[in-house]
């Protein structure tokens, strides 16, 4: 028997008591508020604010010198595939620490980092856990997690392949979604 737990809008589920964490074929509600966020238009965002992209949550640190390693390259694909892709910081830090990191930034590269970032998370953390940072979560447009993974994924190669997969796999996905949305509960 499979059993796959899916959420909608109107289930009243707080997703801090979330007990299981997700996985690659999990479904994440993207009308989520997803919590404090800075760098970015507003201060509270969903997934679904960044409409048809692929989004790549990047799970980070200000101590760690990995996780900032990577920011180069992800401000690079950002730009590159900007209508197709979206990189959204996530860090337990506090607004205060990443703020002072981010004015460091500013002022050592010259330029902001072009990234929402969800500051103080225990809401994604807690839906995709993991042992290390970085720590990557990939998900469909439509809220289907595609992949967890290291710093090593995130490629260019990686990037176009799920976005062509996206296009063919699109329609099936959405309506398979809605199937699950109706009937959580699936038997063999």
């Amino acid at each position: 028997m499979l059993v796959v737990q899916c959420f909608s809008q109107s289930n009243g589920l707080d997703y801090r008591e979330l007990k299981q964490p997700y996985y690659i074929d999990s479904w994440f509600n993207m009308d989520t508020p997803l919590g404090e966020v800075i760098n970015y238009t507003d201060s509270i965002i969903t997934l679904k604010d960044f409409d048809d992209k692929l989004i790549i949550l990047d799970f980070w640190f200000t101590g760690c010198t990995v996780c900032i390693r990577q920011f180069p390259k992800e401000i690079n694909l950002q730009k590159k595939y900007r209508n197709k892709i979206q990189f959204v910081l996530v860090t337990n830090d506090s607004k205060k620490v990443v703020t002072n990191f981010l004015n460091k930034w500013r002022s050592k590269n010259g330029s902001k980092l072009p990234f929402p970032i969800v500051v103080s998370d225990t809401l994604l953390k807690k839906a995709f856990r993991h042992l290390y940072d970085p720590h990557y979560g990939w998900l469909f447009p439509d809220g289907k997690i595609i992949g967890q993974t290291s710093e090593h994924f995130v490629t260019k190669k990686n990037i176009l392949e799920l976005l062509k997969l996206w296009k063919k796999k699109k329609k099936h996905y959405e309506k398979r979604r809605q199937e699950l949305l109706k009937n959580p509960i699936i038997q063999n």
